[in-house]
Parts: C-alpha cells; sequence; structure tokens
C-alpha cells in the first residue's frame, strides 16, 4: 500500500489523459460524481467496484484492468485510479487528525466516509483544470521545477537514459535526415511538460504523450508498440535537453548496411585495372576497354557504391570519345579523371567500418526531408546529359522569401540506349498535381505546400507535395534585381570577391572549371562581344565586360541540343539589354559563365540601388594588364610554364604507358625533376623523379612486381591541379582588383 501511496501521490489529470484521453478522463469525474464505486482492497494490487464492473489497479498504472470488454484504458479504469488515490489521501488525513482514535478503518467504505471538505474542493479543482485544456500541460519553466513530483522526475531520468543507438536504429537513416534538416531549418516540436511530456512533432505530425515507464506512452497513430513517432518524441527532448549534439544526426550514413567482403573485392579489382590502364598507356588501349569499364560500373552498382558507378560511366563515356576520335576529348581532363578515381579507390581499400565507406559510395536515391511551404518563381529550364549516363531537362526556382535556390529534374538513363533521337521531356506533365507542363513551369510564381527537398535543394514529385499558381513572372509582375540580392552583378570585380576569391578546389570534389557544377548568377553586362563559334574547339565564346573593362568569358560547347542557343547567341545584339543567367566558373585565370537563359529587355527590371556599377572607364580588359606589377606577372608566368610542362609530361607517360615509357620522355622527367626543385616545388620533384626511375627499372624486369608507381603519378596530378589553380586565382585576383584601384 506504500507503493500506492507515493505513486498516486503525485498522480496528476495530465498523466491520466495520457494514458487514456481526455474524454474519458472528463467522464469519469462525471462518473465520480454520482458516487457509485468502491474500494474493495488496498493489498497488492487495489481493487475497486466501478458500477457493475471490477476495477484492478496495478503498477504501472497503464497496466490496470477492467472486467469491461474495452481492451484500452477506459472510464472504469481511470475512475477507479481516481477512488483510490482519494481513499488513500483520505485514510493519510484521517490518521493525523484523530491520533487518539482505535486507528482500523473498515476496508469497505462507501463514498462519503473519510471525505472532507477539503478533498471535495481539491476534485473540483482537478475537474475544472481538464474541462480548460488538461492536455496543454506546463512549458519550459515547468521543466526547470526542482521541487515536481516523482512521476515527472522519473520520466525525465528515463527519457535522460534512452540509448541514442537504439533511438537511432528505430528511427532509420530516412527519418533522421529528416529530424536533421527540421532542427536545421527551425522547424521545432511543441513539447509541454507536466507528469508526462507531450510532443506534437513538426509539420502536422503525430502527438506523443511520454509517461513513466516509456513503454506505455501513447501516440496518435494507436500503435502498441514503441512507434517510430514515440522514438522521434524522445530524441526531440534529449535533443531540447543538451543532451544530443545536432552533430551526431549527420552520423546517420553509419547505419547503411555494407557487405563489406563485397566492397573490398570490388575495390581491389578496380585498382587493379586502373594500374593496367596506365601500365598499358592510352595508346594502346583497345576497344575492349569500354566492355570492362562497363563491367566495373555494374560491380559498383552491385556492392551498393553508388559514386563509383558514376565515376566508372564517366571514364566509359570519356574513353568513348577516345577512341571515336571526337574533338571534345582532352587527355588533360582524362589524366585528371583517372588519377581522382584512383585515389577514391585507395581511401575505399583504406576504409575500416561502414561510416567510412558510406562516406565514399553515396547514395543511389537522395533522400528528401521536409522543407515546409515554398513560394518559388521560375526562373529556367536546362537540358543536361551528364557523363554518369543519364539525360532530361532542370528547372530552377527561387524561393522568394527564403532567398535560396531550388531545382526540379526529370531525369532518364540513356548508357544502354542506342544513339538516336531519345526525345525530350520538357512536354511532360509537371507535378506537384499543377495544371501545366514541366517547359511551362518556367516564368511561373509557385505555392509549394508540404515540400520536400535534399540537401541540395532538388525538389522531390511527392504526392504528399501540393502545388498552386499563384501568378506569372511576366510583364508587369517580371522579376526585379532587388529579388536577386546576391546573385545580380554589373561590376564584376565585386563578383570575384564575392564568388571567387575565397574559392577552394578540392582535389575529389570535380574537374577544376567544371560548369555543370558552378554557381549561378545573373549578369548584365555593360557591353559584350559578337559571339564567335570556333570550328576547331567546337563551342561558342563571347566576352562580357562591365563598365570598368573588366572580363568575363561566356563560353557554350556545340551538341544538336544546344544548337538554337548557339544561334540565339550569335545574333544578341546590346540594343536587347540582356542580362544573362548562368553558372559561373573559373579558369586560366579567368571568370567563366555557362549560360543557362537570356533575359532580354523588359523581362527583368533593375532596381536603381541594385545597380552596382563602379568607374566611369570604357577601356577592354586587356587594358589593365599594364598596371599590373611586372616582377609579379614574371613569377606566375614562369611558375605557370613550368607546371604546364609538367603537366605534359605526365599526360605523355599516360599516353605511352608505365610499361613502354619512351626514352626523351624519362629523360625530361629527370630534366624537369632539377627544374622543379630549382623553383621550391621539391614534393614535385621527387615525384617526377620516382616516376623516371620506377618506369626505367620496369624495363629489366622479367615478372610484374608492386612498385606503387601509380599512386605516385596520382598524387603528381593531385600537386599539379592544386599549384595550378593557386596559381589561376592570384592572376585572377589581380585582374579583378587591380581594376577597382584604378577607378
Amino acid at each position: 500500500m506504500g507503493d500506492f501511496k507515493t505513486l498516486l501521490a503525485n498522480l496528476d489529470d495530465d498523466y491520466l489523459v495520457g494514458m487514456a484521453n481526455k474524454g474519458i478522463v472528463k467522464r469519469a469525474y462525471k462518473d465520480m460524481e454520482a458516487g457509485d464505486y468502491k474500494v474493495l482492497s488496498v493489498d497488492g494490487d487495489a481493487q475497486v467496484t466501478v458500477g457493475g464492473e471490477t476495477v484492478v489497479v496495478r503498477q504501472p498504472l497503464a497496466e490496470s484492468t477492467c472486467s469491461c470488454p474495452s481492451r484500452t484504458i477506459c472510464r472504469h479504469v481511470v475512475l477507479g485510479i481516481l477512488a483510490l488515490k482519494e481513499f488513500l489521501a483520505g485514510e493519510e488525513k484521517g490518521a493525523e487528525t484523530q491520533k487518539e482514535a482505535d486507528g482500523k478503518t473498515d476496508v469497505e467504505v462507501s463514498h462519503n466516509d473519510g471525505v472532507s471538505k477539503e478533498n471535495g474542493e481539491e476534485k473540483a479543482d482537478r475537474k475544472k483544470e481538464v474541462n480548460e485544456e488538461a492536455t496543454e500541460g506546463k512549458s519550459g519553466d515547468f521543466k526547470e521545477d526542482a521541487n515536481e513530483g516523482d512521476l515527472k522526475s522519473h520520466l525525465l531520468s528515463e527519457i535522460s537514459a534512452f540509448s541514442l543507438a537504439s533511438l537511432k536504429k528505430m528511427l532509420g537513416v530516412k527519418q533522421l535526415l529528416t529530424i536533421a534538416s527540421q532542427k536545421k531549418s527551425g522547424q521545432q516540436p511543441k513539447i509541454t511538460y507536466s507528469s508526462i511530456v507531450t510532443v506534437q512533432l513538426p509539420k502536422g505530425g503525430n502527438t506523443v504523450k511520454l509517461l513513466s515507464p516509456l513503454e506505455y506512452s501513447t501516440c496518435t497513430c494507436h500503435k502498441k508498440e514503441f512507434c517510430v513517432h514515440k522514438a522521434a518524441a524522445v530524441l526531440w527532448c534529449k535533443l531540447e535537453a543538451g543532451e544530443v549534439p545536432e552533430e551526431e544526426l549527420s552520423g546517420a550514413e553509419e547505419l547503411q548496411e555494407y557487405a563489406m567482403g563485397e566492397v573490398k573485392d570490388a575495390a581491389r579489382q578496380m585498382k587493379g585495372f586502373l594500374e593496367e590502364l596506365l601500365d598499358t598507356g592510352l595508346a594502346r588501349t583497345s576497344p575492349d576497354v569500354l566492355d570492362y569499364l562497363d563491367r566495373l560500373a555494374l560491380i559498383s552498382h552491385n556492392a551498393k557504391l553508388a559514386n563509383f558507378e558514376g565515376y566508372w560511366r564517366a571514364l566509359h563515356d570519356t574513353y568513348g570519345n577516345y577512341l571515336k576520335r571526337k574533338a571534345s576529348f582532352d587527355v588533360k581532363k582524362l589524366m585528371e579523371q583517372f588519377a581522382r578515381l584512383y585515389r577514391r579507390v585507395g581511401l575505399l581499400l583504406e576504409a575500416e567500418d561502414a561510416l567510412q565507406v558510406s562516406e565514399l559510395a553515396g547514395e543511389f536515391r537522395s533522400e528528401y526531408v521536409p522543407v515546409g511551404n515554398l513560394c518559388l518563381a521560375g526562373i529556367a529550364m536546362e537540358h543536361f546529359e551528364s557523363q554518369t549516363g543519364y539525360e532530361g531537362e532542370t528547372v530552377y526556382f527561387l524561393e522568394l522569401n527564403k532567398k535560396e535556390w531550388y531545382t526540379y529534374t526529370s531525369a532518364r538513363p540513356v548508357f544502354y540506349e542506342a544513339t538516336g533521337h531519345r526525345g525530350r521531356q520538357e512536354k511532360a506533365a509537371a507535378p506537384w498535381e499543377l495544371p501545366v507542363s514541366v517547359k511551362e513551369m518556367v516564368g511561373l510564381r509557385l505555392n509549394l505546400s508540404g515540400a520536400r527537398a535534399d540537401v541540395r535543394g532538388r525538389l522531390s514529385a511527392s504526392a504528399d507535395t501540393r502545388g498552386e499558381v499563384t501568378g506569372s513572372c511576366q510583364k508587369e509582375n517580371c522579376l526585379h534585381s532587388g529579388e536577386l540580392s546576391g546573385w545580380y552583378y554589373r561590376d564584376f570585380g565585386k563578383l570575384f570577391e564575392d564568388k571567387v576569391a575565397s574559392m577552394r578546389m578540392p582535389w575529389l570534389k570535380g574537374a577544376q572549371g567544371e560548369r555543370r557544377d558552378g554557381e549561378l548568377v545573373f549578369l548584365r553586362p555593360y557591353s559584350f562581344t559578337k559571339g564567335e563559334f570556333s570550328q576547331t574547339e567546337q563551342k561558342l565564346t563571347m566576352c562580357l565586360y562591365d563598365k570598368t573593362g573588366r572580363e568575363i568569358v561566356l563560353e557554350l560547347a556545340y551538341n544538336k541540343r544546344e544548337e538554337w542557343g548557339i544561334n540565339y547567341l550569335e545574333r544578341l545584339t546590346e540594343d536587347r539589354e540582356p542580362c544573362f543567367l548562368g553558372k559561373l566558373y573559373f579558369k586560366d585565370g579567368r571568370m567563366c559563365l555557362y549560360p543557362v537563359t537570356v533575359f532580354e529587355k523588359g523581362e527583368l527590371a533593375e532596381d536603381l540601388d541594385c545597380t552596382q556599377e563602379g568607374g566611369s572607364g570604357e577601356t577592354c580588359g586587356e587594358d589593365y594588364d599594364d598596371n599590373i606589377s611586372m616582377g609579379q606577372e614574371d613569377v606566375k608566368d614562369v611558375l605557370s610554364c613550368v607546371l604546364e610542362d609538367s603537366g605534359t609530361l605526365l599526360e605523355e607517360l599516360y599516353q605511352s604507358g608505365l610499361d613502354t615509357a619512351h626514352d626523351s620522355t624519362l629523360q625530361e622527367l629527370n630534366s624537369m625533376s632539377g627544374l622543379t626543385k630549382q623553383y621550391g616545388l621539391l614534393r614535385l620533384s621527387e615525384m617526377l623523379s620516382q616516376l623516371a626511375d620506377g618506369a626505367a627499372m620496369r624495363r629489366h624486369r622479367l615478372a610484374q612486381k608492386e612498385d606503387g608507381l601509380a599512386a605516385v603519378y596520382g598524387r603528381a596530378c593531385e600537386y599539379l591541379y592544386l599549384c595550378r589553380g593557386k596559381v589561376e586565382i592570384d592572376r585572377g585576383r589581380e585582374y579583378y582588383t587591380s581594376a577597382s584601384k584604378e577607378r
């Protein structure tokens, strides 16, 4: 009986509502007024009669039962608990006020026995609280109350002790990423604390009531077991209490299952084939290499190595261009592509657990997480053909409230399709039940409710997302430059400082000057040259100038999909006052732009406070070369030449192969090793010397032996890439900032 006294003394209506619901508790109080109940026993499991039913009150209270047919906590159980609490409270008070009495109390007592006026008032107060808002509880201050009863303290202790590893296992990767995204975007649940903890999950999610013991918590999904909603509620409480760092949620990828033996075997096959490619040389490569590359892409797919499947398909495409003698083939890009893949395979072999593998392997399908309601403006559509074997259309949206970019992509695999017309999907129906096609989303203003997106801002076509067309971006409703703050530029010097000056070019992220990964910007040039198409390079080039004459190079490579765009740019004139939307990248010391679309006069309004123009000069960009210190420029020119010559030697080595390197190539490698040492490039000097000595030693071996030359070759390519990037950024800084100094 002592245990019941301690437990029920701290029992409140919030706990009862958590066990049952607000309606049942209100009905129990109403039945209590009728007085048709009696406490029969308090020894062990207490017994109470309620009307014609018998209630057995147990600990934990959620295990109490009733003789009625209900399978859940019914009004009889709630009334039985209230009756037992009332009885024990009256018994304790009677013992205090009647010390001289016999002290014995008949076990069978009616409703009116031992009930004081104060208890009746307390019952009325409890009923009033339930009628007002029993489920609201109390907020933050309640949580900090040190004198709160045992039920709350026990509950908070249980939440604190709940293992994070167990929560991760219950929730899974998708739910963890969703919670991490909601936390980052400020979509917090509503949490109230009392004898229970009520958690209203974000964005109209389920409501969870956490009780002590936790296994008796309830959820609006009505599942008896500890469901994902209850696990999410516990995790949110731990996050609010600061017991789980947000960084822990980013470790969700470690839950991805990999067959480590299969992964290691796949990595060894990749490493062996890459070394064979380098040993053989590009000049002696057989056309059968494409079949081997396809095979390794399939092996990567079966091993759940999504990124590696893409790398092999990209390498397949590059070798295919070489074998077809296409003008777009570039041995320098192939060399860097090979070196990056070899380095990644090495890291895959060194991976010790699934977490490290997942960081390299990526995922086949992005995890889409809730991002709330979005107000979007359809800006442009781009057709793409990736080297990983996919093509489709990408629509670019600007979120007008958050000022963020989102995209919707309709892609399809084409790596097994025969060459020929594949058709375009721009006329396909738009997602989110919009009454337009994919192409027609451009130029519209949309509201999306329940939107979901991945970490790169790619929108999901989820059936749970609803879209509504709210207007147009054309004519009087066109976009204004003020809405594009942070992306709209007239001053190319400011553009360089904002987007390029602090740019870092990590080796494994991608190729330098890769236009598909560039950042979107709006450029309104002061003037530009007529577009010229190079038959040799098969690309259109035009130069854009700001008011001070600083230059940005617009480049558009030819393919059948871009033919219309090339013809349009060749005819474009300054009187149309164009504004270019494109992807910015950096190459050869200059900012470059891959055009996505062009806004002509009247299609994008310019606000007076967003002109960003500086200076009054109208000279072309070349004039500013005279203002640069000749000493500094000479050093950079010489260093660039040394790096370029070193790269040329590595390209020759890739073409001839390590096993059959020409004598002249080996001699030049040794000479370049000495020259780079004189310029302070000690690591490069050492690697070039190792390549020359190792390739020479191979001529005197009858059996193949592991000598690590492929790894040395990869490190040399990485070193050159990073040095070139640093030199180009420095040259670009002098070009774009020296002009601003002279203004």
